[in-house]
């Protein structure tokens, strides 16, 4: 990167930075969907130093489109529930967990919006550093559209190597076989 693209980079963060702090974020009715989707978007825009250009222009693209669609609070908590319904992998062996603020801030993007009876957002790519429920959370979307999708969807789960591909597969095949223990369906 150059120092005029460094620079131009700056500057766009000074402005966005200034966009969300003039921001009113109760008329946008958040905390009735989840207080974790607020408490992220409050974070953001509170927190400038703590979270990068990228971070903040997908919370003013977010309430953007909670302007233009609004937020389906039903679809939203639907897939809160789901997922927090789901017995994952871990350290202890198989059990849920809960959603974090920037997950649920995530998933609210995808799967919140909606228009004449079709999910605005079909095609996401979600960049999520090390150590930080990749598989859980990738494994969390071809599930729902399994269950609850369009007929005939399609979700690809990518990886950089076989075994980071293989985990990703048995966390899915995991949850399935909890699902449907005797494979009925």
């Amino acid at each position: 990167m150059t120092d005029l693209e460094q620079q131009q980079q700056i500057a766009e963060k000074e402005r966005v930075t200034a966009r969300l702090a003039a921001t009113d974020l109760t008329s946008y009715h958040l905390e009735a969907v989840d207080g974790r989707v607020y408490a992220y978007v409050a974070m953001v825009r509170d927190n400038p130093t703590e979270h990068n250009l990228w971070e903040q222009l997908a919370v003013e693209r977010f309430l953007r489109m909670v302007k233009r669609y609004g937020l389906n609070h039903r679809e939203v908590c639907r897939f809160y529930t789901f997922y927090e319904s789901l017995y994952f992998p871990g350290k202890d062996g198989m059990r849920n967990y809960s959603l974090t603020p920037v997950q649920c801030f995530q998933f609210a993007a995808v799967y919140g919006f909606w228009q004449a009876g079709r999910r605005v957002v079909r095609e996401c790519c979600l960049f999520v550093p090390r150590k930080f429920s990749k598989t859980t959370s990738g494994a969390a979307f071809p599930l729902y559209d399994l269950f609850f999708g369009d007929a005939n969807a399609e979700c690809y789960f990518g990886a950089n190597s076989y075994d980071q591909a293989k985990k990703g597969f048995d966390v899915l095949r995991g949850c399935v076989r909890r699902l449907d223990p005797r494979g009925i369906r």
